[in-house]
């Protein structure tokens, strides 16, 4: 600033106090940067939820009984020896 600054000819202003316009951009690009992602995770979860009950729907119905009962046995929590 020099002797200018000194003498207080020159000020130090940010840039929101000079681009006032700055402020909905800025704003805009907060909101996009939140919203977009989200919304692409939603539509990706509701997606997902269906492909999940599709494959276990095509895999049970394809599973032969044995696998029916060694599940059984696995998930119930009592003692399972192979």
């Amino acid at each position: 600033a020099g002797y200018m600054g000194w003498l207080g000819f020159t000020t130090q202003v940010s840039l929101l106090a000079l681009h006032p316009w700055l402020i909905p951009a800025i704003a805009g690009y907060g909101i996009a940067s939140i919203g977009v992602p989200m919304y692409i995770l939603r539509k990706c979860g509701t997606f997902w939820a269906k492909t999940t009950i599709e494959l276990n729907d095509e895999f049970w119905s394809r599973a032969p009984p044995d696998v029916y009962v060694d599940c059984i046995k696995r998930w119930s929590g009592l003692d399972y020896e192979e």
